[in-house]
């Protein structure tokens, strides 16, 4: 009898849920923290940056692509299967792009397994690329920012200090078991 009675008690199932449109930023919003993102943009010069073969067997190619729209540009990352997809003068949509920082600061686009690299026709994207604009050559700088808790410095104990941050009953630098109160 419980097993009828919790079938009685269940919630109605939920309607199936809805898809939302995707929505396209522009070259130009990307920021260090952009993750998640959808672009539509045209691919420009191609360059391969690496051609190397794993000790397992493997190959592992990557190259660059400069991809932008009439507000930037900004390279893309191509690794592997992926460098095949993607040919100068392509429109491309990507879907669930990051934003990568390379070389102590610089940004570039990356698609991982997650994302999705989609050809379209160029009657969806007749926008040049804007050379001019290419926040790839941005370096960015990262800065820490003070907090305010002593965790780990001096107040509380975490840092060194003179006694080896062992606390005070530690058999850190100092003689034998003397124990200095």
């Amino acid at each position: 009898m419980a097993q009828d009675d919790s079938k009685k008690d269940a919630p109605p199932s939920q309607p199936p849920a809805q898809l939302s449109k995707p929505e396209f930023s522009k070259v130009e919003q990307l920021s260090p923290a952009s993750v998640g993102f959808n672009l539509i943009v045209k691919v420009g010069k191609i360059k391969p940056i690496m051609n190397r073969l794993n000790l397992d067997g493997t190959r592992l190619r990557i190259s660059e692509a400069v991809i932008g729209d009439k507000t930037a540009c900004i390279i893309l990352s191509l690794r592997n299967d992926q460098i095949g997809m993607v040919d100068e003068g392509n429109v491309l949509i990507l879907r669930n792009a990051k934003i990568d920082m390379v070389n102590n600061g610089y940004m570039r686009v990356a698609i991982d397994r997650w994302g999705l690299i989609e050809k379209v026709d160029e009657a969806q994207s007749s926008d040049e690329i804007n050379t001019k604009n290419n926040l790839s050559e941005v370096e960015y700088e990262l800065v820490k920012e003070p907090n305010n808790d002593d965790y780990g410095r001096g107040r509380y104990g975490g840092g060194r200090g003179r006694r080896g941050g062992r606390g005070r009953r530690g058999r850190g630098r100092g003689r034998g078991g003397r124990r200095y109160y």
